[in-house]
C-alpha cells in the first residue's frame, strides 16, 4: 500500500519565517502593558507606606491642609469670558 500525500487547503499551510515573526511582533504587542500594569501596582504599597520619609535635608512642597478645611476658591469669573 502506497503512502500518500496530504494535501491541505491554502488556509492551512504555514510559512515557518512568518509563524515566528507573528509570534514576535505579537509578544513585543501584548506583553508590556501587563508588565506596565503590574510594575505599577507593585510599586503602589510602598507609596502608601505611612512610615515613607523625605530624605534628611529636603523640604515638603507644600504643608498639608488641615483636615476639613474648605477649597481654595479661585479668582471670580470675567464677565467678558461669557460665551452667552
Amino acid at each position: 500500500m502506497a503512502a500518500r500525500e496530504i494535501v491541505l487547503p491554502v488556509e492551512a499551510r504555514a510559512n515557518p519565517v512568518l509563524s515566528i515573526l507573528a509570534v514576535t511582533l505579537g509578544v513585543l504587542l501584548i506583553v508590556p502593558p501587563f508588565v506596565s500594569y503590574w510594575k505599577t501596582w507593585k510599586l503602589y504599597p510602598a507609596a502608601d507606606d505611612p512610615q515613607m520619609r523625605l530624605p534628611e535635608g529636603t523640604q515638603p512642597l507644600a504643608e498639608p491642609a488641615p483636615a476639613g478645611a474648605p477649597a481654595p476658591q479661585g479668582p471670580p469669573p470675567d464677565p467678558d469670558d461669557r460665551l452667552d
